[in-house]
């Protein structure tokens, strides 16, 4: 299903793996391969969730940074 959504010609697949290098459609299909970029969106979500979630909490710009020397990033103080 992947090579048809990529328009990738999967002939060479019936050939012997040592002869793909020399196999145009092989060629092909590895540079639309290695043309994709792969991106973890379930890791960046939830980051995002979290900074969200996070700066509802606080009010102080350092504690809703890691990087503001607030101590604990995630920490909700009381004040």
């Amino acid at each position: 299903m992947l090579f048809v959504t990529l328009g990738i010609d999967d002939g060479f697949l019936e050939t012997d793996p040592a002869e793909w290098h020399d196999d145009s459609r092989y060629v092909a299909a590895a540079g639309k391969a290695n043309g994709i970029t792969v991106v973890n969106d379930f890791a960046k979500r939830g980051v995002a969730l979290m900074e969200t979630y996070n700066f509802t909490l606080t009010k102080d710009e350092d504690q809703s940074h890691p990087a503001g020397g607030g101590g604990t990033p995630w920490k909700v103080s009381k004040r």
